[in-house]
């Protein structure tokens, strides 16, 4: 069995889950489309159930963060890949994280407003911006479905909040490809799209980083068996600003072709 595979199986047989106190799953919340009428009043408890789930993954990425200025790894995560859901009591949501993803902020920080004590030991180019998780085996019966969660990470760091003030509307795609006249604000797409070669962790944007793991969960398990999978992207404040723009390219990539994000 496949390293995947095996650590999602043993994943999924430990997960408790969130349990659902009405019939309504997570696939027939989606297959509503886009009218949520019905549950909304009184609020159905198994979609409530689901918006907890997934801000519960998204305040990871906070409680995640390593923003102690001290620190010689502020700006990373506290904890390993495979550790950082169960060490902030998340594990009976089912999902395994397996890719963390950085952004690169590119602009000049005043020096009084540097954050790390020890900026040579850790990428001053690149924060911890967020992780790729996957349901695992119990999880994804109990949804009906595959599902990969994108969470991304609201500002904190002093770059961060520099570009947050860049507002100035700049084109999604600088070739006006398939969304033409599409515009975002410059710092949001500047912390998503940006990266650094020389860079360890910001070599690759955070656009281009999603895109990778998105493409190679999807092939795993579209590969062997044609599981339904599909992609949720949650986050906060910034981070709900970057969701949207990962939300469209996963739609948007051809080597994936999800029916729903």
């Amino acid at each position: 069995m496949a390293p995947l595979a095996r650590l999602l199986c043993l994943n999924g047989g430990a997960a408790k889950p969130m349990p659902l106190s009405s019939p309504t799953r997570p696939a027939d919340v989606s297959a509503r489309g886009g009218d949520w009428s019905a549950l909304l009043d009184p609020l159905d408890a198994g979609l409530r159930a689901e918006l907890l789930k997934y801000g519960d993954l998204a305040q990871a990425t906070y409680d995640g963060f390593d923003r102690h200025h001290w620190s010689p790894h502020c700006g990373t995560c506290l904890y390993g890949l495979r550790r950082l859901l169960p060490s902030l009591g998340l594990a009976g949501h089912g999902y395994v994280a397996t890719a963390f993803v950085y952004a690169t902020c590119d602009v000049d920080v005043p020096r009084w407003l540097e954050r790390p004590l020890h900026a040579e030991a850790w990428d001053g180019h690149a924060n911890w911006i967020g992780y790729v998780a996957v349901a695992g085996a119990a999880e994804a019966k109990r949804a009906g479905y595959r599902d990969i969660v994108v969470a991304w990470r609201g500002t904190i760091a002093p770059d961060e909040w520099l570009l947050d003030m860049k507002t100035r509307m700049v084109p999604f795609e600088v070739d006006a490809g398939k969304d033409r006249g599409a515009m975002v604000a410059e710092g949001f797409h500047s912390m998503y799209t940006s990266s650094k070669a020389e860079s360890k962790y910001g070599a690759r944007s955070a656009r281009e980083q999603v895109a990778g793991e998105l493409a190679r969960l999807v092939g795993h398990f579209r590969g062997r068996g044609g599981e339904e999978v599909r992609v949720t992207v949650t986050g906060h404040s910034l981070g709900g600003a970057l969701a949207m723009l990962a939300a469209r390219d996963a739609v948007a990539l051809d080597q994936i072709k999800l029916a729903q994000v």
